[in-house]
């Protein structure tokens, strides 16, 4: 939907989106709430001579500088309080451009259970439902493919809804 622009990549991790756009000639920050990953992926952006920004936050309490033309927070809106979904969505979209996008996965409550680790399940079209302002460009929610966890090397499938906003 977008071939340029500022992307901002809220849960980055270990960057992997962050540093593929980044490649295709976006303007990409980077944010987690964890310094290790920041520090590694900084190293990794080096090793690649990848031009990334760096900032170290809670998705929850973010303040940004500026707004963005694309907003990403894949994998990582799962991880907040049942408290903070509806009020870090809202602002979300406070820091997006006009006409920008917003690229969002998260789990769902048909995954086995919720955790402290992930307390917030999102239920059948509650994603969706925060975007009814917006014009929802794709919206899905599937069963994940298979791929390894960092914690064990036992495959796993995840349930999840992906919306594309603008």
């Amino acid at each position: 939907y977008r071939k340029s622009g500022s992307v901002l990549d809220l849960g980055t991790g270990t960057g992997r989106n962050a540093l593929f756009l980044a490649k295709k000639g976006f303007d990409v920050t980077a944010l987690d709430s964890d310094k290790n990953k920041l520090v590694a992926l900084r190293e990794i952006a080096k090793k690649q001579s990848v031009k990334l920004k760096f900032k170290h936050a809670n998705i929850a309490n973010f303040k940004p500088s500026k707004k963005y033309d694309v907003v990403l927070a894949l994998v990582s809106l799962h991880f907040l309080k049942n408290s903070q979904i509806s009020k870090t969505i809202k602002r979300m979209k406070g820091y997006t451009k006009i006409g920008g996008l917003h690229v969002i996965t998260v789990h769902t409550t048909k995954n086995v259970k919720k955790s402290s680790y992930r307390p917030h399940l999102f239920k059948k079209n509650e994603l969706k439902n925060y975007y009814g302002d917006w014009q929802i460009l794709e919206y899905k929610e599937v069963w994940g493919h298979l791929f390894r966890t960092e914690l064990n090397s036992k495959p796993v499938r995840k349930h999840r809804a992906e919306l594309i906003a603008r």
